[in-house]
């Protein structure tokens, strides 16, 4: 018995501290992560001009007007987030939810940075920035102590909102 629990806790004290990862892995995060920020690049883009656009922006509704991008935003983050959070568990990443809020909280309100390019480099811009993003999260997410991997995400992306503020 006394042979059962040392070779336990030699195994439990021989864990690295990080998940591991293979570069098809790392890959796999990158497209997914590039999937999402074209697929919400498109639905902000359809949604603000077809939808919200068309319904809020009618005669004599100007204060309401305004607030279509933001309701298109709010909308095409949130179709993101769900792509993202499946594309994710499909190729089998460590704490994808952690990842994904992440993320979701970190380019919250990125879209009106972007309004003003013409709609390819804008579209550009966000499938590189949530590829990027997608990457960075999935690689914090990786660590085994949840606590410690909750906390770096919630500086990085206070870390992320004060560099979007300045």
């Amino acid at each position: 018995m006394e042979t059962h629990d040392r070779v336990v806790s030699e195994r439990i004290d021989k864990m690295p501290p990080v998940v591991g990862t293979t570069s098809r892995e790392v890959v796999g995060i990158l497209v997914v992560g590039a999937i999402v920020g074209a697929a919400v690049a498109a639905a902000y883009y359809l949604l603000g001009k077809y939808i919200f656009a068309a319904v809020l922006c009618r005669e004599g509704a100007d204060a309401t007007c305004a607030q279509a991008p933001e309701y298109a935003m709010v909308v095409s983050m949130v179709i993101g987030a769900v792509i993202g959070l499946l594309g994710l568990v499909q190729g089998r990443v460590y704490r994808p939810l952690l990842a994904v809020t992440g993320v979701v909280v970190t380019l919250w309100g990125f879209m009106p940075l972007i309004i003003d390019m013409s709609w390819y480099w804008g579209s550009l811009t966000l499938v590189v920035t949530f590829a990027l993003t997608y990457l960075l999260y999935a690689w914090v997410a990786r660590i085994r102590s949840f606590i410690l991997a909750s906390v770096i995400t919630i500086i990085l992306f206070v870390i992320a909102r004060l560099l979007a503020m300045s």
